[in-house]
């Protein structure tokens, strides 16, 4: 896994925690283990970890109160859940209290070692973002050239490791135009110059009983402005459905313009993952 990471791993099956802490710990990680999520609050506010395995279904606090707890102290800890099925509503029952991944047992070591890498990957482009947002006023005082090419960094380091971004345009909490950037084609089958000439195909090519989870999650985001992800079907344009997750991720000035409004949402980036393999390889019957 490269550097050292600290690894909150929460499983009652105490013989698979324990082959999971081990087989963390040989790829150079610091593994914690609890074997509950009551325990695993405890550890949490303690070891400070850089993400956390939880299993969905435990006695004394599961993976789901766990996550809810844990999210009021952190929202930037990518927590991963790691459960015995794999159907779609624990999957996005876990995602809307604060999941980042969700692993099917039994699952292979190079399925956890990438959900592992990803979501860091991803934890590491929000705190930098983050970093953006916060400062953005200081740092165009002091070093306005220096941002210029921390932004582009930041752009380039996001495009490696995603398949796509998408920015919506927003005023008066409006969406008033999306712009899809390269990339685009790979995932949907769709270049951007036609999503430019019809502004409504994306929202078309989500699959029909998603639309309403990705439209409600748009409006949590320009009313409740966070880090948000949804993982959910389109269709491609050859027809086949694909599934990605789907991260939005607010643009809020901290300082007003002539337009922006101290504190509202004027954009957001909308980061894509195709994650169809993951998907077909937990709806595969279990051996």
């Amino acid at each position: 896994m490269g550097t050292q990471t600290t690894i909150l791993v929460i499983d009652d099956n105490e013989p698979l925690l324990s082959y999971l802490c081990e087989y963390l710990e040989l790829g150079g990680n610091r593994a914690v283990p609890a074997t509950n999520g009551r325990s695993g609050v405890e550890l949490f506010m303690q070891e400070s970890p850089d993400i956390v395995l939880v299993d969905l279904k435990m006695p004394d606090m599961g993976g789901l109160d766990f996550i809810t707890e844990i999210r009021k102290i952190n929202d930037t800890v990518p927590v991963i859940v790691i459960s015995g099925k794999g159907s779609l509503s624990d999957a996005v029952t876990a995602n809307r209290v604060g999941a980042w991944d969700f692993l099917v047992k039994p699952f292979k070591e190079d399925e956890l070692e990438l959900a592992i890498a990803r979501c860091l990957d991803r934890a590491r482009l929000i705190r930098e973002n983050r970093y953006y947002q916060e400062h953005l006023e200081q740092l165009v005082q002091d070093q306005t050239r220096e941002i210029l090419e921390s932004r582009a960094r930041y752009r380039t380091l996001l495009e490696s490791v995603t398949d796509y971004i998408y920015t919506v345009i927003v005023k008066d909490s409006v969406p008033l135009k999306t712009i899809h950037r390269q990339g685009c084609e790979k995932i949907t089958g769709y270049t951007p110059e036609e999503f430019y000439a019809d502004p409504n195909l994306w929202y078309q090519i989500i699959h029909k009983d998603d639309r309403p989870l990705v439209y409600g999650l748009a409006q949590v985001m320009l009313t409740a402005p966070g880090n948000h992800t949804l993982e959910h079907r389109i269709i491609h344009k050859d027809g086949c459905i694909r599934w990605v997750s789907n991260t939005m991720v607010p643009h809020i000035p901290l300082f007003s313009d002539n337009e922006a409004v101290v504190g509202t949402v004027i954009s957001y980036d909308g980061i894509i993952l195709d994650i169809t393999r993951r998907k077909n390889a937990e709806a595969q019957p279990k051996r």
